[in-house]
C-alpha cells in the first residue's frame, strides 16, 4: 500500500526544514568560528601556504578528466575497444566533469560569500542567490565535490581500496 501524497509531501517538507535548520546552526556556531580559528592559527604558516598551492592547482584534475574523456571519444570513433582497466578512470573522469558542472551552477544559484576576504577582513557573511561571482561562489565546494565523485567511483569499483577512500574522505 502506498502512502498518500500529502504524507509524502509532509515528510519531504519536514526533511527540508530540518536541513535548513541544520545549515543555519552550522553557519552560526561552526562555520564562522572555525574560519576565525583557522585564520588565527594557520595564516602565514608553511602548512597554510602549501595547502593554498595544492588547492590552487586542482584545475589540473579537471583538465586530466577532460583529456581522458576526449581520449575515450577518439577510441570510440576509431572502433577500438577499451580494456577493462579503462572503466574506472573513465568513470572517475565523467563523474568529475559532471560533478563540477553541477557545482558551478549551484555556486551561481546559491551565491554564498567566501571566507576570505569578506568574512576575515570585513565580517561580511551572506547569501546572494544568482550572484555566484566576485566572492560569492563558496558553496558548494567544487574541490570536495570532485573528491567525493572520484571516491564514490573507486569505492564501488575497487572494493579493496575502500580503506583508502575512507582516509582520503576524512582528510578532505
Amino acid at each position: 500500500m502506498t502512502k498518500p501524497r500529502s504524507s509524502l509531501f509532509l515528510q519531504w517538507f519536514l526533511a527540508f526544514a530540518n536541513c535548513g535548520a541544520v545549515v543555519v546552526v552550522f553557519m552560526i556556531w561552526l562555520d564562522r568560528p572555525v574560519a576565525d580559528r583557522v585564520n588565527a592559527m594557520m595564516r602565514q604558516t608553511p602548512l597554510f601556504d602549501w595547502t593554498a598551492r595544492v588547492l590552487g592547482s586542482l584545475h589540473v584534475v579537471l583538465v586530466t578528466a577532460v583529456l581522458i574523456l576526449l581520449w575515450w571519444i577518439v577510441q570510440y570513433l576509431r572502433d577500438r575497444p577499451l580494456g577493462t582497466w579503462a572503466s574506472t578512470p573513465l568513470l572517475c573522469s565523467s563523474s568529475v566533469v559532471g560533478t563540477l558542472a553541477v557545482a558551478v551552477w549551484l555556486k551561481l544559484l546559491i551565491g554564498r560569500s567566501q571566507v576570505y576576504p569578506p568574512w576575515i577582513e570585513r565580517r561580511e557573511y551572506g547569501f546572494t542567490p544568482l550572484h555566484g561571482v566576485n566572492g560569492y561562489g563558496a558553496f558548494p565546494s567544487a574541490t570536495m565535490a570532485a573528491t567525493v565523485a572520484i571516491l564514490a567511483v573507486i569505492w564501488s569499483h575497487v572494493p579493496r581500496r575502500r580503506p583508502l577512500c575512507i582516509l582520503v574522505g576524512a582528510l578532505a
